[in-house]
């Protein structure tokens, strides 16, 4: 039986090795140094089997991580959108090679801002295509989007 918040649930052995296994991994991203604690939620069937606060939620005060703490999310959108790329792909409707203008046709078009070489401190659109990113005369793709560090590949590129 686990027990929350003064509650008594049945537990089957899948939940007790969900649990150990979640444990585990907030534990070794604590041990990487990525996360100083965290709040982790396991439900089976509609019902909570664990709901558990790990370490710190400030590490200079050591204060403890409790399950009501409030906590900023964010990129909360890409596990999502890479759900939903999966499911396309297995249905043959998408591949990750893909040019984004397949999908977006403003895409097709698309320049950046480029800053100028002279002490002005102004910028020119230039085609994307032109630029070297991802690489040259290449139209971005799907892969591009779904890359973690796609941020840096859509900044302001230098002459």
């Amino acid at each position: 039986m686990a027990t929350m918040e003064g509650k008594c649930l049945p537990t089957s052995m899948m939940d007790r090795v969900e649990r150990r296994g979640c444990d585990e991994f907030i534990e070794r991203r604590q041990r990487e140094h990525k996360v100083a604690g965290a709040v982790t939620l396991i439900a089976r069937h509609g019902k909570v089997v664990s709901l558990k606060a790990h370490d710190f939620a400030d590490l200079e005060s050591k204060r403890a991580m409790r399950v009501d703490d409030l906590s900023h999310l964010q990129s909360m959108t890409k596990p999502i959108a890479t759900v939903a790329a999966r499911q396309l792909m297995e249905r043959g409707q998408l591949e990750l090679s893909d040019p984004v203008s397949k999908f977006l046709p403003a895409f097709a078009e698309m320049s950046v801002a480029v800053e100028r070489a002279d002490a002005s401190g102004g910028f020119d659109l230039v085609p994307a295509a032109r630029q070297s990113w991802p690489t040259p005369h290449r139209a971005l793709q799907i892969c591009s989007l779904m890359n973690r560090n796609s941020r840096g590949n859509l900044s302001v590129s230098h002459r």
